[in-house]
């Protein structure tokens, strides 16, 4: 997704060094994704949000299949919570599980 809203070809530079924050060696785990990231999120314009949606959807993490428009929905609430994320302080969470 921040390879998608920096609108760049994905890259293996977009992996590691995220902050973790809890969890056991099973899981579930707590990740601070990179502030770069965030702010990625949160500068994605409306304009982008259908086709980063018709991409992001034939990623193949997803076990159904999404409704472009559905998604690009989804990734607008996403920057909303990018957008809270990016004040003195704030920083955006991943929740992990198996």
């Amino acid at each position: 997704m921040w390879a998608l809203a920096d609108d760049v070809p994905y890259s293996t530079d977009y992996h590691g060094d995220d902050d973790f924050v809890a969890g056991g060696a099973d899981g579930p785990w707590l990740i601070k994704v990179r502030d770069a990231c965030t702010a990625a999120l949160a500068a994605i314009v409306d304009e982008r949000l259908l086709p980063i949606a018709n991409h992001w959807r034939h990623a193949e993490e997803w076990v159904v299949e999404w409704e472009p428009q559905r998604l690009a929905d989804t990734i607008a609430e996403l920057r909303a919570v990018a957008i809270a994320a990016t004040g003195p302080g704030r920083h955006l969470y991943v929740w992990v599980c198996m």
